[in-house]
C-alpha cells in the first residue's frame, strides 16, 4: 500500500513538473507572439581555405546562436564559396548537426518548439536559382508567418529587374493587407550602393524593388553579400540591414514588436539587444515612441556566464540599473518619458564588458503615426496556389516561375564571337569578355563580366541568349 502511495506521489510530482515546463513554454510562446527575437547571418562561404577553418568559425557562431535561442535564424546566401560544391554544402549542414538544436528549412517554422528553425536563400556564390544544393528549395520564393510577422525570402537574381517574379512577390506582400502582419523581406544582395558599382544591385533594379516594397507593410530588409554590417533606413518605407560574413563570427539580433524592429550585432562575449522603447530610424516616423511612463527592456546573454550589472543611460543622465525579469535573460527598468520630446540617445550596456552595448536613437512624440502602405488601399489579392505538403521538410513556397527573357536577333551571339567559349583564364577569351563560372553551363565560359540590362547583354554570366 505504501509503495502504491509512493508511486502515486511520484507520478503527481512528475505531472506537476511537466505542467510547469509546459506552462513556461506556453508563456514564452505567448510572449513571442507579440515580440520576436530573431537572428540574421550571411556569407559563411564554406569551401574557402582559411585558418581557423570556416567550419571551426561557424561552429563557434552556431554555439552562440544556440545559447541565445532565437525564434528564427535567417541566412541570406553564399552558404558555400563555389556554385554547386556539394562537399562544401554538406559540411555547412554538418555543423548544424554537430551543434544540435536547429532545424534546416522546416515547412512550418512556427510549429517548432524545441529546435531553432533555419531559413536561407541562395546567393551568387551558391549559384542563385540554378544550383542543385537542396532540390527545389533554392528555386522558390519562401513565404511564411511567425507570430505576428510575415517573412518573405527571395532566391532569384533580379539585377536585371523583377520581371516575371514581380506578380508572385506582390501576391505575397498583399497578404499582409488582410492580416495586418508586418513583413520582413530577406535576400542576398543589399541596397544599391553607387560607391560599390557592380558589386550589388544596379540602381534601376533596386529602385523598382524599393518602389514595390514601400507600398506594403515591409518594415525590414535583410541582406549580406558585401561582408560589412550597415543599417540604412529608406524614407517612408523600411530599414535595410546588411550583415558581415558569418566566417568572421558576424550575426545580428533583431527584436520585432508591433510595427517596429530593434537591431544590434552580437559581441564576442555578450549579446545585448534593446527591445523597448522602439529604435528610431530617421525618416521612418512610425519608429518613434509615444511619451509616457515606459519600461526599458533588454535581452542580455553572456557567452561566458557573467552578465555583470546591466544598465541603461539616456543621453548623459546617470545610469539606471536594469533588473532581471524572473529567471530569464530579459532585464527591465522604468523610464519616465512623459516630458521627453524629440530625439534622444539610449545606451544599454553592462559592467561585464564595457565595449559591448546597444546604443540607439529614440524619438519621443505624443502620437506615433502609422506606417503608410499605399498598396493596401485595394484589398484584392490574386490567389497563389501552394504545392501540396510532402513528407520532406520543404518550406511553404510559391511555385517557381522560369525566366523568359526575350532576345533581340541583333543581340544573338555568333559562333565565332567567343561568347560562351570554354576557358580556363580570361586570356582564352576575346578582349571584351572574361573567363568565369557560368551558372547556366555549370563550368567556366567566356562571358560579359557585368551586364547592366539583360536585354542588352549579348553574353550573360547568368544565362545565355539563344544562338
Amino acid at each position: 500500500m505504501k509503495k502504491i502511495k509512493l508511486k502515486f506521489f511520484l507520478l503527481v510530482v512528475l505531472c506537476f513538473i511537466v505542467c510547469l515546463l509546459k506552462l513556461k513554454e506556453n508563456f514564452l510562446l505567448a510572449a513571442h507572439s507579440e515580440e520576436l527575437i530573431i537572428a540574421h547571418i550571411s556569407d559563411s562561404h564554406f569551401g574557402i581555405q582559411i585558418t581557423p577553418s570556416v567550419g571551426e568559425r561557424f561552429l563557434s557562431l552556431l554555439n552562440k546562436m544556440k545559447m541565445i535561442s532565437p525564434l528564427l535564424l535567417i541566412s541570406t546566401g553564399d552558404q558555400i564559396n563555389t556554385p554547386n560544391d556539394t562537399s562544401a554544402y554538406r559540411e555547412f549542414k554538418q555543423v548544424f548537426d554537430r551543434v544540435g538544436g536547429f532545424y534546416l528549412y522546416p515547412s512550418n517554422p512556427e510549429a517548432l518548439e524545441e529546435r531553432i528553425p533555419v531559413m536561407a536563400v541562395s546567393g551568387n556564390h551558391d549559384g542563385w536559382e540554378f544550383n542543385n544544393l537542396e532540390g527545389d528549395y533554392f528555386k522558390k520564393i519562401h513565404s511564411f508567418t511567425l507570430g505576428n510577422f510575415r517573412f518573405i525570402g527571395f532566391n532569384y537574381d533580379f539585377r536585371y529587374g523583377l520581371k516575371n517574379y514581380r506578380q508572385v512577390l506582390e501576391n505575397e506582400l498583399k497578404k499582409s493587407c488582410e492580416d495586418q502582419k508586418p513583413i520582413i523581406v530577406y535576400y542576398h544582395y543589399g541596397p544599391y550602393n553607387p560607391a560599390k558599382g557592380a558589386i550589388g544591385i544596379p540602381q534601376a533594379a533596386w529602385d523598382e524593388f524599393v518602389s514595390l516594397l514601400n507600398q506594403y507593410p515591409v518594415i525590414g530588409y535583410l541582406s549580406g553579400h558585401v561582408h560589412y554590417t550597415s543599417i540604412q533606413p529608406f524614407a517612408s518605407g523600411f530599414v535595410a540591414m546588411t550583415i558581415s560574413a558569418a566566417y568572421n563570427n558576424a550575426a545580428n539580433l533583431i527584436s520585432l514588436k508591433n510595427q517596429n524592429l530593434n537591431i544590434n550585432p552580437i559581441c564576442s562575449s555578450l549579446a545585448i539587444l534593446g527591445i523597448s522603447p522602439s529604435q528610431y530610424f530617421p525618416g521612418l516616423d512610425y519608429t518613434k515612441t509615444q511619451k509616457g511612463e515606459l519600461q526599458v527592456k533588454a535581452y542580455i546573454k553572456s557567452f561566458r556566464g557573467n552578465v555583470g550589472q546591466p544598465y541603461y543611460q539616456l543621453d548623459s543622465s546617470p545610469r539606471v540599473n536594469l533588473n532581471r525579469l524572473g529567471g530569464s535573460d530579459f532585464f527591465v527598468a522604468s523610464l519616465d518619458a512623459r516630458n521627453l520630446n524629440g530625439q534622444h540617445t539610449l545606451k544599454i550596456g553592462t559592467t561585464a564588458d564595457v565595449n559591448c552595448f546597444h546604443q540607439m536613437l529614440v524619438f519621443f512624440v505624443d502620437n506615433v503615426p502609422p506606417k503608410i502602405n499605399l498598396g493596401c488601399s485595394s484589398q484584392s489579392v490574386t490567389p497563389t496556389v501552394l504545392p501540396s505538403p510532402t513528407s520532406m521538410p520543404t518550406p511553404t513556397v510559391i511555385p517557381s516561375i522560369a525566366p523568359t527573357p526575350t532576345a533581340s536577333p541583333t543581340l544573338t551571339p555568333t559562333p565565332n564571337s567567343g561568347c560562351y567559349r570554354p576557358c580556363q583564364t580570361s586570356s582564352d577569351c576575346p578582349v571584351n569578355l572574361v573567363c568565369g563560372y557560368n551558372f547556366y553551363w555549370g563550368e567556366k565560359r567566356c562571358h560579359n563580366q557585368y551586364c547592366p540590362l539583360e536585354s542588352t547583354c549579348v553574353c550573360s554570366w547568368q544565362k545565355p541568349l539563344s544562338f
